[in-house]
């Protein structure tokens, strides 16, 4: 039986001891006004009464113990409920502080969420400079491609400058060989004629030196001409060498500048997928983040749940504690008030006997 339940029946045995006494004191009340009549029968009832009024008096006595017995436990009631008020603080504050963290939690997700929309930008713009360099790649690739192909036709001309340098300084070789030859030639054949008529130029040089100067002269213009072709396919062979040279640099800078557009195209797609696993690891974060918030809002409800069933409890429990507490009172105090009615109408009934 639960403490409730018992102090119910006790109130209900008070309530059977109340009216019992109020009926005892309804015919005190009549035998009173007939005394006259009744004395003899109150004697006779005397003895009851006096024995029954000890057995109220115990009962009394008892009523008493319970009360002070009663007192006791609404005194530790009072402690339960003083000791709920301070779990209802406890409660209270960690609510606040659960509210504070929430508030930190909300901080910290607007703080990620920019951070993350910063990020997204970022990636836009990376995705936007990557989409650039891959069409500023796709088009150096076009260029490149065209320059293999010029480096193609520059070789395929430097095969034919070669062919023609090749040709150009054999046939140099044959015509000064061939020059060479012609010029002993000629010079022998100068010298022989030259000794042969050197006698009769010698005779004859007043008359025919006009026409020795003039065969001299052609001479002459004859070895100035094959000296200036000479010096001109000597010209042509340098500017030949010079421009294959300047072919040979410009192929290797293009390579030089063709590997670092590649470093530079695989150093932007590591940033990439860096950027990338930063924006999964964000979402992975941010799903995280949703979860915790879920978690706190579902215990900070089922907190305030059992903090108003509690509350409710508590006050039911206190409503109907101080309820039976005012009852038993009222009937213990009207006890004792049919109790001294008893005892005066005895007293009376004593001096009438006398």
């Amino acid at each position: 039986m639960s403490f409730i339940s018992k102090i119910e029946q006790k109130l209900l045995n008070l309530s059977d001891s109340y009216i019992f006494y109020k009926n005892n004191y309804e015919k005190l009340t009549t035998l009173n006004n007939n005394k006259n009549e009744t004395i003899k029968a109150l004697k006779q009832e005397n003895d009851l009464l006096t024995k029954k009024n000890e057995t109220d008096l115990r009962n009394n006595t008892h009523l008493t113990d319970v009360n002070e017995k009663l007192i006791k436990e609404h005194k530790s009631l009072n402690k339960d409920i003083v000791r709920l008020e301070e779990e209802k603080k406890s409660l209270l504050n960690e609510n606040i502080q659960k509210d504070k963290t929430q508030a930190v939690y909300k901080s910290n997700f607007e703080k990620l969420s920019l951070l993350n929309e910063n990020k997204n930008e970022t990636i836009k713009t990376l995705k936007e400079k990557n989409e650039l360099l891959h069409t500023t790649n796709n088009n150096l690739s076009k260029e490149i491609d065209n320059n293999k192909e010029t480096i193609k036709t520059f070789k395929q001309e430097n095969k034919l400058l070669k062919e023609e340098k090749n040709s150009i300084i054999l046939s140099h070789k044959h015509e000064k060989e061939a020059m060479s030859t012609v010029y002993k030639e000629e010079k022998t054949k100068i010298n022989r004629e030259y000794k042969e008529e050197k006698n009769k130029l010698i005779d004859l040089f007043n008359k025919k030196e006009e026409k020795i100067l003039i065969e001299h002269d052609k001479l002459s213009d004859k070895v100035l001409k094959e000296t200036k072709k000479a010096m001109e396919y000597k010209a042509k062979f340098e500017k030949t060498a010079v421009l294959n040279e300047n072919k040979n640099e410009t192929i290797s800078t293009l390579k030089q500048e063709n590997e670092m557009l590649l470093e530079e195209n695989a150093r932007l797609s590591q940033e990439n997928n860096n950027l990338l696993r930063i924006n999964r690891d964000m979402a992975e974060l941010n799903k995280k983040y949703a979860i915790i918030s879920e978690n706190i809002k579902s215990i900070n409800e089922n907190i305030a749940s059992k903090f108003n069933e509690v509350n409710k409890q508590y006050s039911a429990l206190v409503n109907k504690i101080d309820f039976n507490f005012v009852n038993t009172y009222n009937n213990i105090k009207e006890i004792k008030d049919v109790s001294t009615i008893m005892n005066d109408n005895i007293d009376e009934i004593k001096k009438i006997e006398k």
